[in-house]
């Protein structure tokens, strides 16, 4: 994803940069700018996919900023220290909210749920290529229930009742598929969301997938994973 970060608050722009830039490995490219003035023409020249508005600037607010750009097609998530803008923030079509100061949990869920969007509007169901110790295998992301990590292994359960396997460590297909509607909810599982039937919440918490395989979701992973699962549908 392209991101335009608006704020005049130099030391939240920084901020918000970093926790972009270091967290959120989905996010390719990152403006900055300090007021709405500064803002309009980074808009125009990177076609953003999703912008962090300030509200209270100098000069001119967040709310002129996208009067100004009506009919954009970017993502809005507002970042600002004031709860009583909510109400207006809807009215404009908010994609989010976030109350200063930033928790990350929180800017990371607004990423991870923007880019799902993004992926689904660009492409309704990319391919993956796995390798075996033989093979090639181009497989659709619609196809994979899950992916299990085992040692030097990686195993991937597809629909069609079939398991794959490859040399690729289970950090890889997080790096690559986190992002696409999946997620690690174990050190060694990662879940396609859209192939979950049902979620048992218990002391750690259970997903029972498409297959009817009951995929452990660790503790840690749980709250940030309901997030995700809300998000996602």
């Amino acid at each position: 994803m392209n991101v335009v970060v608006i704020d005049d608050e130099v030391n939240s722009l920084e901020l918000l940069n970093t926790l972009l830039s270091n967290y959120c490995k989905n996010v390719n490219k990152i403006e900055l700018a300090e007021s709405v003035d500064s803002a309009i023409p980074i808009i125009e020249k990177v076609n953003p996919d999703l912008i962090f508005l300030d509200i209270e600037m100098p000069e001119a607010n967040g709310f002129q900023l996208l009067d100004r750009l009506s009919g954009h097609q970017f993502l809005t998530c507002f970042t600002t220290g004031y709860e009583e803008y909510a109400v207006k923030a809807i009215k404009y079509d908010a994609f989010g909210y976030l109350l200063k100061p930033i928790d990350l949990q929180e800017l990371k869920a607004i990423v991870h749920k923007a880019s799902t969007i993004i992926n689904k509007q660009q492409d309704t169901d990319p391919t993956l290529v796995l390798s075996d110790s033989s093979s090639y295998h181009a497989v659709k992301h619609s196809e994979i229930i899950y992916i299990q990590g085992s040692g030097n292994y990686t195993s991937i359960q597809l629909q069609n009742g079939k398991t794959l396997l490859s040399q690729e460590k289970l950090g890889y297909f997080e790096d690559h598929l986190t992002d696409s509607g999946f997620f690690r909810v174990h050190r060694s599982y990662i879940v396609n969301i859209s192939q979950i039937n049902s979620i048992m919440e218990s002391r750690t918490g259970v997903a029972i997938m498409s297959n009817n395989q009951e995929i452990p979701i660790a503790n840690r992973r749980l709250k940030e994973f309901l997030q995700a699962f809300r998000g996602y549908f």
